[in-house]
């Protein structure tokens, strides 16, 4: 302990000494000092406060929220308002194949809180969201609070045409849970169709409320109000042409409840385990369908995130305000300060993003002028707002009166003189074109007839060739079997049998048809020369020089040939 009070000592005695490093050491750890007290500070006050401020590195969004009771919805049923698949068939999204986080970047989320989650969490980025805290359906029409770099505050309809998404889900009713459902549909109802009147190329999904915890901090919000809501929701989507996402089916207990684990303590925002629950149902129950959106597509500008106090703005005195007016005076010095929005009165610095109330602003009360018979719109004429007049009736149809016909001046005449000139004489060369197609046609069609018909005339007369030479041929072996006999040698008189090649004169004699003329040639014979030799139908050889049959026996041929 000596130690230490003595090197204090020491270390004072040099800061008076004006030694540099010393002094600042000892600035430095004063800095170190004041920041720890402030951040402590900061964090009491938070505790006291009751609520968590969302900062840009993601931490939660949760709005100042009373203590959470369990407050159990007095005649709750559950099974009262089930939305039926086969009733709703075509228009609830059924489940499907993981589209991935590209089906997520092209889809235009709005909504409320929990919508602002999505963003804060992760999932979607700003480029691809339209939400702020506190947010119903009714100010989707009645408030410019959508901030755009280059186009200040507009409205969701005119944020809607300026990011050009493919397909938009909309999720609103927790923040609407006060009103009636039958007010709950036509503020719907007229949402959407404003925004199908500003970008009718993208397909609209119209996202279930989410459930509540049995504990929860606003009672008012109960499941019964929500469970008619989302079958209200389906039947407008169905009537509509729009589509519905059933994901609170995902997000429910057994009890009909929200799920142990998905809400946050105030029983009312999603929590991270129930954000990836609703996110991984979105993308599970993809809608798949062609972009019809024209190309090319315009430059996006940047957008401004809505701060969280736009329909919440806090009293000047409280610790909320007083932390961000803080924190935004050490990032900007000199506001520039954006319109004041008519319905709340808050005012935006265009380069930091704080908040302020006006102090010119007053409480504006809507004075209506005179509703657009054509369009059904009127505009308020101390803020200029327009909005649909839920009295307006669309007039009935008329049928057009066709336009008097005109009596067209010379000029016109020669000019449709020509026309109809310039007409005839297209169709005219098209139809010679035509009929000389078919004229090549009909003469390609007979020269390939007469070469068929040569090529057969060609055919059938060597056919004829080959037949008469088959006939000939056969002719020719008939007479050579005819003609043909065997050739023998007899070994004692060495006789030999030819044949003749003359058939045709040979004698024919006695009653011996004549079948072929022999020559016999003999060696020391007394017969030796040229005789003729028949054979009869007796079965002898008849040899004779003359016409008169000779007996075999003069011959001396006694085997037969």
């Amino acid at each position: 302990m000596d130690t230490i009070t003595d090197a204090l000592c020491n270390f004072w005695i040099r800061v008076q000494n004006k030694s540099k490093l010393d002094i600042a050491i000892l600035i430095v750890g004063i800095l170190l000092a004041i920041t720890v007290v402030a951040i402590l500070t900061f964090s009491i006050l938070q505790v006291l406060t009751g609520s968590s401020v969302s900062d840009k590195n993601g931490m939660d969004i949760i709005a100042a929220a009373p203590e959470a009771d369990e407050v159990p919805d007095s005649g709750y049923d559950q099974t009262a308002a089930v939305i039926d698949k086969e009733v709703f068939d075509g228009t609830v999204l059924i489940e499907g194949e993981d589209a991935g986080q590209e089906y997520l970047d092209e889809t235009l989320f709005i909504g409320d809180s929990n919508t602002v989650r999505m963003s804060t969490l992760g999932y979607v980025t700003e480029e691809n969201s339209l939400a702020a805290v506190s947010m119903g359906i009714q100010h989707v029409l009645s408030s410019n609070c959508m901030n755009f770099q280059g186009y200040g505050y507009v409205s969701v309809p005119k944020a809607v045409e300026l990011m050009q998404p493919k397909r938009i889900t909309i999720t609103y009713g927790t923040n609407n849970a006060y009103s009636s459902a039958d007010t709950f549909i036509e503020w719907y109802k007229d949402a959407i169709d404003t925004i199908r009147e500003s970008w009718d190329y993208a397909d609209i999904i119209i996202n279930a409320v989410p459930p509540v915890s049995k504990t929860r901090s606003y009672p008012q919000i109960t499941m019964k109000t929500i469970d008619e809501f989302n079958l209200k929701l389906a039947e407008l989507a169905k009537e509509e042409g729009c589509y519905f996402l059933n994901s609170s089916e995902a997000l429910k207990g057994s009890d009909g409840y929200a799920a142990a684990g998905y809400m946050e303590r105030d029983g009312i925002h999603l929590s991270q385990e129930g954000m990836d629950a609703l996110m991984e149902y979105v993308r599970t129950h993809p809608l798949e369908t062609e972009d019809r959106r024209p190309t090319p597509l315009k430059d996006v500008p940047k957008h401004i995130q809505t701060p969280d106090t736009f329909f919440n703005p806090p009293a000047p005195s409280s610790v909320q305000t007083s932390a961000s007016a803080a924190s935004s005076e050490a990032v900007c010095t000199n506001h520039q300060w954006g319109v004041t929005d008519t319905m709340t009165g808050v005012q935006v610095c265009q380069i930091c993003g704080a908040t302020r109330q006006d102090p010119s602003w007053t409480a504006h009360t809507h004075t209506w002028g005179t509703t657009d018979q054509t369009t059904g719109l009127h505009v308020c004429s101390g803020c200029g707002l327009v909005e649909p007049d839920r009295s307006w009736t669309p007039p009935a149809e008329t049928t057009p009166t066709p336009p008097a016909e005109t009596t067209p001046t010379p000029p016109e005449r020669r000019r449709h003189r020509r026309q109809k000139q310039h007409r005839h004489r297209r169709q005219k060369r098209r139809r010679h074109r035509r009929q000389k197609r078919r004229r090549h046609r009909r003469q390609k069609q007979r020269r390939h007839r007469r070469q068929k018909r040569r090529r057969h005339r060609r055919l059938r007369r060597r056919h004829r060739r080959l037949r008469r030479r088959h006939r000939r041929l056969r002719r020719r072996h008939r007479r050579q079997k005819q003609r043909r006999l065997p050739r023998r040698h007899d070994a004692k008189e060495q006789r030999h049998i030819l044949i003749s090649k003359n058939t045709k004169k040979q004698p024919r004699t006695g009653d011996f048809p004549v079948l072929g003329c022999f020559y016999f040639y003999r060696r020391g014979d007394s017969i030796f020369g040229a005789s003729c030799a028949l054979w009869g139908s007796a079965g002898a050889l008849e040899v004779a020089t003359t016409s008169t049959p000779v007996p075999a026996q003069s011959c001396k041929m006694t085997s037969p040939i």
